[in-house]
């Protein structure tokens, strides 16, 4: 069976996805004609879903905090509760 986008979704102009992995992200957006997929700073299709606040609680996402708590494994956090 064949659906079509007027099938299943109300009829908008635009609409954004956002899969938050627990490993890796994305963010995508469709026109209703193509689909856009967001690139991340360093221009990777995903990103990795991570966190990281150093020492002066600036703050860190993706590859950025990823390799941050590498490099600080004391600052590290893996289970939010």
């Amino acid at each position: 069976m064949e659906l079509s986008c007027s099938q299943n979704f109300p009829n908008y102009e635009n609409y954004i996805g956002i899969d938050l992995g627990t490993t890796n992200s994305a963010v995508n957006a469709f026109d209703g004609e193509n689909v856009r997929l967001f690139k991340s700073p360093d221009q990777n299709d995903i990103t990795p879903s991570a966190i990281f606040i150093d020492k002066r609680r600036n703050k860190y996402v993706g590859k950025r905090a990823y390799d941050n708590a590498a490099r600080n494994p004391e600052r590290e956090t893996q289970i939010f509760s």
